[in-house]
């Protein structure tokens, strides 16, 4: 039984465990589904994050183990070492180096080292 995409227009075979499955597998319509039900349930629920600063305000200090941004590490002070141990091809040695990194973004290192 195949069905069709309620935000792509698409046909698509329903997973069995979905009961009124409306959209099909591809992202965009997942995202529009889930952006669908939020609208809907906002909806019905106009005032549920009216008034709640002091009970989230509460929540997080009770829970502070949680909160990413208690606990983050600055950026200046991420710093990793790393030792290579790499056999030398000619000699029966082993090159060592050692490159220091340092954090300087979110996903961004710069690396310094010596041999």
């Amino acid at each position: 039984m195949t069905k069709r995409c309620l935000f792509c227009g698409r046909y698509f075979n329903p997973d069995p465990r979905v009961k009124n499955q409306k959209a099909c597998f591809r992202i965009q319509c997942k995202k529009a589904r889930q952006q669908l039900a939020f609208n809907n349930w906002y909806r019905r629920n106009p005032n549920y994050f009216k008034g709640r600063y002091s009970v989230v305000k509460a929540w997080r200090r009770k829970h502070l183990y949680r909160n990413t941004d208690t606990k983050r590490v600055p950026v200046r002070n991420s710093i990793f070492k790393l030792v290579l141990l790499i056999p030398g091809a000619f000699r029966k040695k082993v090159i060592q180096n050692e490159i220091t990194f340092k954090k300087i973004g979110r996903t961004s290192f710069f690396a310094t080292g010596y041999s």
